[in-house]
């Protein structure tokens, strides 16, 4: 049993420092590109512009019914909204 525990947490830790390192070359530019499109989007507040997303309204009418369900589904949609 220890054997397995050893054997799935060393997989599971080299799979993840694998991929720690394949995004470690990329974190720069995603960090320039975060910061760029902070910048933006506060120029764009700054100007007297508003941020409208026509999603959300959506979605929450869709979870407001699908939370009214009994089951697993009702609860997901309540742990969502």
């Amino acid at each position: 049993m220890t054997a397995s525990f050893v054997l799935l947490f060393g997989l599971a830790g080299m799979l993840a420092a694998s991929a720690a390192s394949a995004l470690t070359s990329a974190l720069p530019w995603l960090g320039t590109v975060v910061g760029v499109s902070l910048i933006a989007v506060g120029g764009l507040l700054a100007s007297g512009r508003a941020l409208d997303f026509a999603v959300a309204p959506r979605a929450a009418q869709r979870l407001r019914t699908a939370t009214r369900t009994l089951g697993l589904g009702g609860y997901l949609a309540y742990g969502l909204a």
